[in-house]
């Protein structure tokens, strides 16, 4: 009696059948056991500084009591701000305090509302000005006040 023939086609197309299904199986069930990502949440702190920098210098710096970034880390909002100094080429140029601040986190610009205390630092104290006001907006990009 003749040994049947394998039909060698049809044994690799059924092996090819089985390897999709078990790869679309495999791609379908793949994420079922992880659990969700986390929701985006503002990221609080307490008490800290907080810098930006140019290209070459500083732009300016604070020390503060807290600070809370939006969900996406674009804004700032900073309380107490105690000694905050903004620079000119480098160097200290002003000093400010602030009740409350906003900042731009990819521009470095921002905003300074609440009792606010402005200082010029320049000259070491050959003019001594400052002022206070209730408002003070700071352009990073043309470094004006």
């Amino acid at each position: 009696m003749p040994k049947p023939k394998l039909n060698w086609r049809r044994i690799a197309g059924y092996a090819a059948i089985a390897a999709a299904i078990f790869l679309t199986v495999g791609v379908i069930l793949a994420g079922r056991d992880l659990p969700p990502p986390p929701g985006q949440q503002p990221i609080i702190l307490k008490g800290g500084n907080v810098s930006a920098h140019r290209m070459k210098s500083r732009a300016w710096s604070f020390t503060y009591d807290r600070a809370q970034t939006s969900a996406d880390g674009t804004i700032a909002n900073i309380d107490g701000v105690r000694s905050g100094v903004l620079y000119k080429d480098g160097k200290p140029y002003l000093s400010i305090t602030a009740q409350h601040i906003t900042v731009n986190t990819q521009t470095f610009d921002f905003t300074a509302t609440g009792d606010v205390h402005i200082e010029y630092i320049g000259d070491k104290g050959k003019h001594r000005r400052s002022f206070d006001t209730d408002l003070v907006v700071w352009a990073n990009a043309l470094r004006q006040l």
